[in-house]
């Protein structure tokens, strides 16, 4: 469960050899099956509003795609809503694993990417940091 102003979840992971066009496709295949609608906000960045559930007024997740890097971020719409009850973690990883479910259908194989690390001479958003604002867990 997170804390913060408004409360968040984020995550980052690297798809090695994948284009950003054969991740966004596969984000959108991902964002249809879960009946969320995507807007773009530039060539490689989409934001999807939830509703209103029983943990929040609804959700406001981003998503930036590169060249085998894709970063979500999961928060709260209602600035003021400290706590999340663990349901922006929950979309992160919802919308992660059907992700690695369709790469893996695409390729006929177990593809694993990497999650977390850091990748500064990349340029890349450095460490993976979920939950707690400023927190990098172990």
């Amino acid at each position: 469960m997170a804390f913060g102003f408004p409360a968040y979840a984020e995550a980052i992971e690297w798809y090695e050899d994948r284009s950003r066009d054969e991740l966004l496709d596969a984000v959108d295949q991902v964002l249809d099956e879960l009946g969320w609608r995507a807007n773009y906000s530039g060539p490689s960045s989409l934001d999807v509003r939830t509703s209103v559930n029983w943990w929040s007024w609804g959700e406001c997740i981003s998503i930036e795609v590169h060249d085998g890097t894709i970063r979500i971020r999961s928060e709260c719409v209602l600035p003021s809503q400290c706590f999340d009850w663990g349901k922006n973690q929950r979309n992160v990883e919802q919308l992660l694993l059907r992700l690695a479910k369709i790469i893996n259908q695409r390729t006929g194989g177990q593809y694993v990417p990497r999650r977390g690390e850091k990748s500064h001479e990349q340029g890349i958003y450095p460490a993976q940091i979920r939950g707690v604002r400023g927190a990098v867990p172990d």
